[in-house]
């Protein structure tokens, strides 16, 4: 009768565990915007790269999961064309067209109570305007 107890309160520490370890590593608490890099000048070859990231209860990344978000550009339309624009995967690039200005994008995620403004500020690049 010994063992049939131990192996009944090792079977629920397992679940226990088990559950604990899901809830804190693979389940998405909220998301985070990042953009990169953080300073874009304006030129043919610049691009920039907006994610969306899974956080679990640890404040990590969360394992294995994904993020469905939608992008809309809301101002400066004119400034940026897209390159890759992958709502499964929440992750938007762009490319800067040549001109300064400010490029704002909408993100909306499914884990998110509200959508995030990005604010994009394109700097004027100032080498390309020296001249020998």
């Amino acid at each position: 009768m010994q063992k049939f107890q131990m192996l009944i309160i090792l079977i629920l520490i397992t679940l226990i565990a088990s559950l604990a370890v899901y809830h804190y590593l693979f389940s998405i608490y909220e998301v985070e915007v990042k953009v990169n890099p953080k300073n874009i000048y304006s030129g043919k070859s610049s691009e920039v790269t907006i994610s969306v990231i899974p956080i679990n209860a640890i404040g990590k990344r969360a394992l294995y999961r994904k993020v469905y978000a939608n992008f809309d550009i809301i101002e400066g339309k004119n400034l940026a064309e897209i390159v890759l624009e992958d709502r499964n995967d929440g992750k938007l690039i762009l490319r800067i067209k040549g001109e300064a200005g400010k490029v704002v994008v909408k993100v909306k995620s499914e884990y998110a109570l509200l959508p995030s403004e990005i604010e994009i500020p394109i700097l004027p690049n100032l080498a390309a305007n020296i001249k020998f």
